[in-house]
């Protein structure tokens, strides 16, 4: 019997030190851990780690993807809690009404926004995407709009969106001083 044992087992520890552990794999082979997932929580339910290694695969996964939303609710399937995945939905979600380009999807856009915004705030793209919404909404709102892209510009930021960002913001500037002095 101890005999049999060792023979089964050997093939599996063989296996074990030729392959990656799972946590590497998530960021050298995401696919590749992705589609073992089932297997993986079949045999490990309750492992934390691999659980977590899933969680990474799926991000990293949602990062280089054209189409991330089926990767961030498989995200949330696992960690339902995930606030990086939740973020990045509730910023999808306000991308698809921002291009509606109508006021009450205006509206909803914002609120998907203001929502990315509370569930990471050290992130500055929910802003930015903020300040395009009203200026969409009202470019003549040049309180919203200027706050929105001067949070964005204060918080983690792509070089793209912050160069964008900081042009807007220069004009929103403008366009209100030329509002106001006419005014006057």
């Amino acid at each position: 019997m101890h005999r049999l044992v060792c023979l089964l087992t050997l093939p599996l520890i063989l296996w074990m030190s030729c392959t990656p552990p799972v946590t590497s794999l998530a960021e050298s082979n995401p696919e590749k851990l992705a589609a073992m997932q089932d297997s993986l929580l079949a045999a490990n339910p309750g492992d934390k780690t691999i659980k977590a290694a899933l969680v990474r695969a799926h991000l990293n996964l949602a990062a280089s993807s054209v189409k991330p939303e089926q990767s961030y609710k498989n995200v949330l399937n696992l960690d339902p809690k995930n606030a990086e995945a939740k973020y990045h939905l509730a910023l999808l979600e306000g991308h698809k009404h921002y291009k509606k380009g109508d006021n009450s999807s205006l509206w909803k856009s914002l609120e998907f926004y203001a929502q990315a915004t509370v569930l990471v705030d050290s992130l500055g793209e929910a802003h930015y995407w903020m300040g395009r919404a009203y200026e969409k909404k009202d470019d003549r709102d040049f309180e919203l709009i200027a706050e929105a892209y001067e949070k964005a510009l204060s918080l983690d930021l792509s070089d793209h969106l912050r160069s964008d960002a900081r042009h807007r913001l220069f004009e929103v500037q403008s366009r209100r001083k030329i509002f106001e002095e006419f005014w006057k």
